[in-house]
C-alpha cells in the first residue's frame, strides 16, 4: 500500500514527464547586420533602452534585426533547422547582396519608423530554408508585401510625443548607415514566456 506522499510524488514525477517540450515553442530566421554597421545600431538600441520615456517592447525587447520569417512552430529539432539554413546558404553561392534604401520616419500618429533594405538574396536563401525545413509559405516575409527592414520604432507616444518622437528620431538620424557592413543570418528561438534566444549564426 503507498503513503500518500509517495504516491504524490510519483504523480507529480510522472506529470512531469509527459509534460516535458521536445522542442522550443516556435523558431525565426532574422538577418542583423555586423561588424561596424552592426556597431551603429547596437549603440542606437542600447540608447532607447537607456531612456525610458522613449523605450517600448517592440525595440528593447528585440536586437536591431529585419525579419526574413514570421514566428513558426518547431515541429522539427533544432538540428534539422540549422542544417536546412547551411543548405540553403550552399545552394546559392557567394551572391549575397543586400543593399541599404535609406532611412523611412513617420510622425505622431504613425507608429514606425524604419531602415529600408532591398536583396533578391534574402528572399532566395529564405525561401530555401523553408523549403529545406518544410516550413509552410505562409510564414514567409514577403518584401512585396511590405519591404525588407530593420525596425527602429514601432509605437505611438501618447504622453509629450512630439518631444519623445523627436528624441528618438535624432537618435536614429545618428546611425551611420554607410558604416561598413557584413550580414549573418540568426535563427532563434521563442520560449513559453515569449524570450527569444539566438540559437545559432550563419555569417554572410
Amino acid at each position: 500500500m503507498f503513503h500518500k506522499g509517495s504516491l504524490f510524488a510519483i504523480c507529480a514525477c510522472a506529470a512531469a514527464l509527459f509534460s516535458a517540450p521536445s522542442f522550443a515553442n516556435d523558431y525565426i530566421l532574422y538577418v542583423r547586420p555586423q561588424k561596424k554597421l552592426g556597431s551603429e545600431f547596437s549603440t542606437y538600441w542600447k540608447a532607447v533602452k537607456k531612456d525610458s520615456s522613449i523605450s517600448h517592447k517592440a525595440i528593447t525587447d528585440y536586437p536591431p534585426h529585419c525579419s526574413l520569417t514570421g514566428f513558426f512552430p518547431a515541429n522539427k529539432s533544432e538540428k534539422t533547422y540549422i542544417k536546412a539554413v547551411n543548405d540553403a546558404i550552399k545552394s546559392l553561392g557567394s551572391a549575397r547582396t543586400i543593399t541599404i534604401d535609406g532611412l523611412v520616419q513617420g510622425n505622431v500618429t504613425s507608429r514606425l519608423d524604419y531602415v529600408k533594405l532591398s536583396s533578391s538574396y534574402l528572399l532566395a536563401v529564405t525561401k530555401a530554408f523553408m523549403n529545406n525545413a518544410s516550413v509552410p509559405m505562409s510564414f514567409l516575409k514577403d518584401p512585396k508585401t511590405f519591404t525588407y527592414h530593420i525596425t527602429l520604432r514601432d509605437h505611438t507616444f501618447q504622453k509629450n510625443a512630439d518631444k519623445k518622437l523627436k528624441k528618438i528620431q535624432r537618435l536614429e538620424k545618428k546611425i551611420n548607415l554607410k558604416a561598413k557592413a557584413s550580414w549573418s543570418l540568426f535563427l532563434y528561438e521563442r520560449d513559453d514566456n515569449g524570450d527569444i534566444t539566438p540559437i545559432k549564426e550563419f555569417p554572410l
